[in-house]
């Protein structure tokens, strides 16, 4: 199974590889993966169609389901803090869930702010005109200052690694950046620029 931007946009050439079975196109695609995996466990009835923005084998060839699914915000989105800390309780294995080898050695963590963009850089396979086309995101998806507070704040109960803000702040607009520096503020957090 592949994903994410490249993915997305070569998903006919890719899906006509062997090793490749499924493309879920898009940018946001938690909700289409879970989906997917709900599908390939049912040995009752299997409904590949009935998934937006999935590319899929066939018998004969494949299928290029409809592009509908296109989230307006990220705040229904779980970044996954909470699993990982249950999975190292639940398989007693501290290891495995770190994100890279030496993450001990140099942890960092981050927050996603948004998907998508707002400007439309030349250069960049990942401006406004990119996701318009490659994803049908008409504006960027926005996690909510209260949701990355909450965010920040779990991640500070777990490490005292850096926690990095990815995207520009400035892309959610003037009370949107302010709302988030303001919490961070009265959170008392301190900030690197």
């Amino acid at each position: 199974m592949f994903g994410g931007l490249s993915a997305s946009y070569y998903h006919e050439e890719l899906i006509k590889y062997p090793c490749i079975d499924y493309i879920i196109r898009g940018d946001a695609t938690e909700k289409l993966v879970l989906q997917l995996m709900n599908q390939l466990t049912n040995k009752v009835e299997r409904n590949l169609g009935s998934i937006p923005n999935l590319t899929w084998k066939k018998e004969d060839g494949y299928v290029v389901n409809e592009h509908s699914y296109i989230a307006n915000s990220l705040d229904e989105f779980d970044p996954g803090y909470r699993y990982v800390i249950r999975s190292v309780f639940k398989y007693l294995n501290f290891m495995d869930p770190l994100p890279y080898g030496d993450w001990l050695k140099y942890p960092n963590t981050a927050v996603l702010t948004s998907k998508g963009c707002t400007v439309n850089c030349l250069i960049c396979g990942g401006s406004r005109s990119a996701y318009k086309s490659i994803c049908g995101r008409k504006q960027i998806a926005l996690r909510s200052p209260e949701k990355l507070e909450q965010d920040i704040k779990f991640i500070q109960r777990l490490s005292r690694a850096p926690i990095f803000v990815l995207n520009d702040l400035r892309q959610g607009g003037k009370v949107f950046y302010k709302e988030f520096l303001q919490r961070m503020k009265e959170m008392n957090v301190k900030m690197n620029w």
